[in-house]
C-alpha cells in the first residue's frame, strides 16, 4: 500500500471552520475579519529581538513611574491611610493540633 504525498488538496486549511455546517458553505464573516486582523497584526518575535525587548521593557517602567508622578502631584491623586481596628479574641498561644478535630472537641 502506497500513499501519495503529492497530492494537491482542493482545500484550504481552516476550511472547516470557515465554512463549517453553514447553508450552501458560505464563509462566516466574523471568521474571515479574525483571520484577516491575525495576518496583519505582527507578532512578538517580528517586533522584538532580546535588546529592543529591553529597551522597551526600561521605558515602559519609567513611563510608568512618571505618569504615577503626574497623577500625584497634578492631579491630585492621594494616598490615605486609616487606623484599622482589630478587636477579636486570638485564642490560646499554645501551638494547634492537627489530630485534634473541632467537631471532637467537647465544649467546656
Amino acid at each position: 500500500m502506497t500513499i501519495n504525498l503529492n497530492k494537491q488538496k482542493d482545500h484550504l486549511w481552516g476550511d472547516y471552520y470557515f465554512q463549517g455546517k453553514r447553508p450552501k458553505g458560505r464563509q462566516a464573516w466574523a471568521l474571515e475579519i479574525l483571520h484577516t486582523l491575525n495576518m496583519n497584526i505582527p507578532t512578538f518575535n517580528e517586533i522584538f529581538d532580546e535588546e529592543t525587548f529591553y529597551v522597551f521593557v526600561v521605558c515602559f517602567v519609567i513611563a510608568t513611574i512618571l505618569v504615577v508622578i503626574f497623577l500625584a502631584k497634578v492631579v491630585g491623586i492621594e494616598i490615605k491611610e486609616h487606623s484599622i481596628t482589630i478587636n477579636r479574641d486570638w485564642g490560646s498561644p499554645r501551638p494547634a493540633n492537627p489530630f485534634q478535630f473541632p467537631w471532637k472537641i467537647k465544649k467546656e
